[in-house]
């Protein structure tokens, strides 16, 4: 090898290392995860949410809606600790879910914030306990017609 090609090959290595270490792993690098409840709500979400060193930050939530939607129902997503304890919540009405997805697609994103402090939340007067790296349980509730709640796993992660 000449040095030349040396030269060449460290410098595509320092460039392969550079790119693969300033690369951003979204929260959707993960698999998404999905939970669906027939003829009304399919969301999905990373599977791994990275949490912010303090603060909050936001899950976001892909939700997608059926054309028979129930828009006087409500929309609930809350995420458990190993202990069950409320670490986010996050509830809509139907209405307000229509609204922030597009007309055409029936598709959108909803946010639920993840915060490292414990806050109380008047809208739901719960305490939300602060949230820390470790297996979780994402909860939706649609609460229609038909109560319906199903849950899985997601990992945070820091």
């Amino acid at each position: 090898m000449t040095i030349s090609q040396s030269k060449r090959f460290l410098s595509v290595l320092i460039s392969a290392f550079l790119l693969v270490a300033t690369c951003d792993l979204s929260s959707y690098a993960a698999t998404a995860k999905k939970l669906r409840i027939a003829n009304q709500i399919e969301i999905s979400f990373p599977a791994v949410q990275k949490l912010s060193k303090t603060g909050c930050t936001s899950l976001p939530v892909r939700v997608k809606l059926n054309k028979n939607f129930d828009s006087e129902a409500q929309v609930t997503i809350y995420i458990e600790d190993d202990i069950s304890r409320t670490v986010a919540f996050a509830s809509w009405f139907g209405e307000e879910v229509q609204s922030l997805v597009n007309q055409k697609t029936l598709q959108g994103t909803l946010k639920v914030k993840l915060c490292r402090d414990l806050y109380y939340d008047y809208e739901s007067d719960q305490e939300i306990y602060p949230t820390y790296k470790g297996n979780h349980t994402l909860s939706l509730i649609f609460d229609g017609s038909d109560y319906k709640e199903i849950s899985t796993p997601i990992k945070l992660s820091e």
